[in-house]
């Protein structure tokens, strides 16, 4: 039996789900053990599992009652994800040739630290996604998510390089005193942004 481990503890979702996808579909075990100490993340990568065809799956809590799982499971010889994507899995509605335009730097109202870290869990997702959006708009507070500092600039770079077109508001960036710090993306202008709008009408906003 050859075993391969995963330590998903403290990491935010979806991050365990795309580690246990990715080492499936790299293989090279029979048994896998996953680490978790998260809800939230235990129960996204047992849906995902069972989705995707894997049963008899063993993931107890832990004895120490600190909040941990182990979850155990036999892939037979040399890990091979079935086929299919599993449907409410790793799915957002965005395909390859759409268009994004996110118009904030964190998702929803309410708590502005839990919004943070939903809008870099969604940029992530999307980087991990076999095709990327033909264009991705940055406005208002979202041009925040294309400068230094910010925790999804290597998730950008990775859409970018995967032919995502990555356009930052020069009017947001100038109003914010933000010019000098973009990383990422391309400076842009409401002609440019406005003619992508209006050449891609199934655009999803999110402001």
């Amino acid at each position: 039996m050859k075993k391969f481990t995963l330590d998903a503890r403290n990491m935010p979702c979806p991050r365990p789900l795309l580690m246990t996808k990715e080492a499936l579909e790299k293989g090279g075990f029979t048994h896998l053990e996953i680490r978790l100490n998260n809800r939230a993340a235990r129960e996204n990568v047992l849906r995902y599992l069972a989705k995707t065809g894997y049963g008899n799956i063993d993931c107890p809590e832990q004895a120490d009652g600190q909040g941990e799982w182990l979850l155990s499971l036999e892939v037979g010889v040399g890990a091979v994800l079935p086929a299919g994507e599993p449907e409410g899995e790793l799915t957002l509605p965005v395909s390859n040739g759409g268009t994004l335009l996110l118009g904030v730097d964190r998702i929803g109202r309410g708590d502005d630290t839990l919004g943070a870290l939903l809008m870099k869990g969604f940029i992530y997702t999307l980087s991990q996604r076999e095709s990327a959006p033909a264009n991705l708009i940055l406005m208002n507070s979202g041009v925040r998510l294309a400068c230094e500092d910010s925790e999804s600039l290597n998730d950008l770079a990775v859409l970018e390089g995967k032919g995502c077109r990555l356009l930052v508001c020069g009017t947001c960036l100038d109003y914010l005193k933000l010019s000098e710090k973009r990383r990422a993306g391309t400076v842009s202008n409401m002609y440019e942004i406005t003619s992508v709008l209006m050449e891609n009408p199934d655009t999803i906003t999110m402001t």
